[in-house]
C-alpha cells in the first residue's frame, strides 16, 4: 500500500480502536491501485491515478472491516433511534 493510502487506512483504524471498550486488533491494509492509460499519456498521470485509486480501495477496505466489528454494530445499534 502507498504511504498516503496506508496513512488514511491507519487513521481509521485507530479513530475506531480509541473508542472506549474498543478491542485492540490492530489489522494490515494491503491495496493496490490500477490506471488505465492510453499512449502518450505522461507517467506521472498514470502514477497519481494508480495513488488516488489505492486511496479508495483503502478506504472501501477500512469501511468493509469497521461494519464488520462487533463493537461498531453495537455502536451503530446504540445511537439508532428507539423503535416502536
Amino acid at each position: 500500500m502507498t504511504k498516503p493510502a496506508s496513512i488514511i487506512a491507519s487513521v481509521l483504524l485507530l479513530t475506531v480502536l480509541d473508542m472506549p471498550g474498543a478491542e485492540a486488533n490492530p489489522v494490515e491494509l494491503r491495496v493496490t491501485g490500477r490506471a488505465g492509460t492510453r499512449a502518450g499519456d505522461p507517467s506521472e498521470s498514470a502514477r497519481r491515478l494508480a495513488l488516488a485509486d489505492a486511496r479508495r480501495r483503502a478506504l472501501e477496505s477500512a469501511a468493509v472491516l469497521l461494519r464488520e466489528r462487533a463493537d461498531v454494530k453495537a455502536l451503530q445499534d446504540s445511537l439508532a433511534p428507539a423503535r416502536q
